[in-house]
């Protein structure tokens, strides 16, 4: 596995409501039901090779994209602390220097990915049901 692949498994492993779950490259794959399916992406805001954002996309089969949420990382775990640099907090993101990849300024700990994979299970709970036979979803209620 990759640094990417590894770093969804450790958020992905601990969200609810995801089953058959894929690792390939930058992304994420898994069924949410037999309708729906999710892919997950570390993105850039436009800085090239620095990833601060988290987009999840749900799917149906059928139909194509039916929604997705792009979560910043800072917005979910917060600013992260530099001591060395006198710069105090900033946000984390992923960012490949000289080739590889890695977290800056700090790899995120045990409680952060937990709040990565609570996020990600509360939106994909918006979805989960499963549409009764010809029902459809309808945004605009």
């Amino acid at each position: 596995m990759n640094f990417f692949e590894n770093e969804l498994g450790r958020i992905f492993n601990k969200t609810e409501g995801i089953q058959n779950l894929r690792y390939i490259g930058r992304s994420c794959y898994g069924s949410i039901n037999s309708y729906i399916r999710l892919k997950a992406e570390f993105v850039t805001q436009g800085v090239s090779d620095q990833f601060e954002v988290l987009k999840v996309t749900l799917i149906n089969k059928t139909d194509g994209e039916i929604d997705h949420v792009k979560l910043k990382l800072a917005d979910v775990i917060g600013l992260k602390e530099i001591n060395t640099s006198g710069i105090g907090r900033t946000p984390p993101y992923i960012w490949i220097y000289q080739g590889k990849a890695q977290w800056y300024p700090c790899r995120p700990n045990t409680n952060d990915y937990v709040k990565l994979a609570e996020t990600i299970s509360g939106y994909v709970s918006v979805f989960s049901n499963e549409p009764a036979q010809n029902e459809s979803f309808d945004m605009d209620m």
